[in-house]
């Protein structure tokens, strides 16, 4: 993983994440990067079978950002990535994806702290606090497809892995990392540099405005009045005709 190269060096480059930290003094007082929000919309389950397509993430919210596009949706127990790679370098074991998370927004890096990865190869690995990356120890899976031109991969999150419970706002910390082997450095979101990808106090906002739990339809709201009101109805002239 790109990141584990990142920490072995980063007592080396010091001096420049301090200048990073110092620079990023007005971003650190209003918690992450400004105006890079991603709200986790209810939606449909998708099938987890590397495959995004438009029938099941049309209903998503969508960040694109150099050759890649994200989808975010939520079902009220699980969180849903999907990747879209524009790609035609193909290197299998180097192109990879990262879903980074601040598990408590709290803009430091503790031991809760995760990174999610799906490489091009269909390897998947997870790794805590910039720990060395291990195989996924449970509570997510992701899927791959190549198509030589392009590649995408689908995750499926539970709630439990992101400490995330359903009807209680909560704001996660979040990067996202697509790498191409054809490029040095890989496209961040938000683009922080690679030096912050180690400082969450620069990354964007992951959140659900419908609290995590999926949204009341509005053609459920109407007929539910309809009959409730129907109800209160024949009870009042069940009262009248008693008295």
């Amino acid at each position: 993983m790109w990141v584990e190269n990142l920490k072995k060096e980063r007592v080396m480059f010091g001096f420049l994440f301090v200048v990073l930290l110092l620079s990023a003094v007005c971003v650190m007082v209003k918690g992450h990067y400004p105006g890079y929000v991603v709200d986790a919309v209810f939606g449909s389950a998708p099938t987890i079978d590397g495959v995004v397509n438009v029938d099941e993430w049309s209903d998503a919210s969508v960040i694109p950002f150099n050759n890649t596009v994200v989808y975010f949706k939520q079902d009220g127990k699980n969180l849903y990535v999907g990747f879209n790679v524009s790609d035609g370098t193909v290197s299998p074991s180097d192109d990879a994806v990262q879903i980074q998370l601040d598990i408590n927004h709290d803009g430091t890096l503790g031991t809760e702290d995760i990174i999610l990865m799906a490489r091009r190869n269909g390897t998947l690995a997870e790794a805590y606090d910039m720990a060395p990356s291990t195989p996924p120890t449970g509570n997510w899976t992701a899927a791959v497809q190549d198509l030589n031109e392009k590649w995408m991969a689908e995750f499926n999150v539970t709630y439990a892995k992101i400490n995330v419970t359903a009807g209680e706002p909560k704001t996660l910390g979040i990067l996202i990392a697509s790498t191409d082997s054809a490029y040095e450095e890989p496209y961040l979101w938000p683009p922080v540099g690679v030096w912050g990808a180690l400082n969450p106090e620069v990354w964007g906002d992951l959140t659900s405005e419908q609290n995590w739990i999926p949204e009341f339809p509005a053609a459920i709201m109407l007929p539910l009045l309809i009959v409730s009101s129907g109800i209160a109805s024949i009870l009042t002239k069940k009262r009248f005709k008693k008295s």
